[in-house]
Parts: C-alpha cells; structure tokens; sequence
C-alpha cells in the first residue's frame, strides 16, 4: 500500500513540475517588449534632432543621424515617403516608423 501511495507522489511531482515549466514557456511567449519611451505625438522629420528621432521604434543613433545628415544635404523632406531616399530606410522601416513622424513644410 506504501509502495501506491509513493507512486502517485511521483507521479503528481512530475505532473506539477511538467505544468510548471509549461506555464514559464507559455510566459515567455506572450510577454510583449514595448520601448521605454516612445513618442508622446508625432515627430516632424524636417524639424527633429536626431536624439528625437531615436525614440521612434526601428530607428537606432545611426539611422537618425543618417535622416539628419540627409535633411541637412538635401533639405527638407516634401513627405513621410521621402524618408526611403535615405540609405537604410526602406519600406519596411517605413511602415514601421510612419504612424509616428509627419512632415510639414
């Protein structure tokens, strides 16, 4: 009767230790990292320092200075679509940053 009741122990340890790591795993999956500051309004790409435009999502200390350098080269940007004319900006980094930069003349 002892030897049962000790098979049952291990057999739930094991059921609470698989569900365990099942919950952990299933955790991980849907926990969803937001960038810490992402910008309050939109950002106006021919106004914008490069420090600004940091905080939009897809776009890093290089790509903001290579937009800058560009507006500062070429002038100031006519769309939210001239932006492609930028090197590494395409238009998957274009859908990504649109809904938080605007253009003004």
């Amino acid at each position: 009767m002892r030897k049962i009741w000790s098979r049952y122990a291990v057999v739930i340890l094991a059921a609470v230790v698989i569900l365990a790591a099942a919950g952990i795993f299933w955790a991980r999956q849907t926990v969803r990292l937001v960038p810490a500051e992402l910008p309050a309004a939109t950002l106006d790409l021919n106004r914008a320092a490069a420090s600004d435009l940091e905080t939009i999502p897809g776009i890093g200390v290089t790509l903001a200075e290579r937009i800058v350098a560009y507006r500062e080269s070429c002038g100031p940007f006519s769309s939210v679509e001239d932006v492609t004319d930028v090197p590494g900006v395409g238009a998957g980094k274009l859908a990504q940053m649109e809904p938080y930069v605007t253009v003004t003349p």
